[in-house]
């Protein structure tokens, strides 16, 4: 009976660190934010910028934009907003934002000793 008594509080430990060292979760990484404040602003004449999206990303292979930190539109997006300034009376700027694609490509593999330390 006292040999069941001391061995539960080591099992429950043993379990507990057993299913603790089991646990598979990854780091959450933060990045900064990519903008352009610190640049000089780019005056147009005109009296309204507007900033235009027409790319769709496909959201499959080859394109992989969707699985980046930064999708390119939005630092394009940012890019416009920070540094284009309106400084005129009259007309309309537009930044439109065409392709902001990122597509995977497989590289070949050189299996020379040279390519091994390069």
């Amino acid at each position: 009976m006292k040999i069941s008594r001391l061995l539960t509080p080591f099992a429950a430990l043993f379990l507990s660190l057993s299913l603790t060292a089991c646990e598979n979760s990854l780091p959450e990484v933060s990045y900064p934010q990519l903008r352009f404040n610190h640049l000089p602003a780019i005056k147009l004449d005109v009296a309204k910028i507007e900033i235009l999206e027409k790319y769709q990303s496909p959201l499959q292979d080859p394109n992989v934009e969707h699985k980046l930190p930064l999708a390119p539109a939005m630092a394009m997006r940012n890019w416009a907003k920070d540094r284009l300034r309106a400084a005129g009376t009259n007309g309309i700027a537009r930044f439109i934002i065409i392709d902001a694609s990122v597509k995977a490509e497989a590289l070949t593999k050189k299996k020379s000793l040279k390519a091994a330390f390069t």
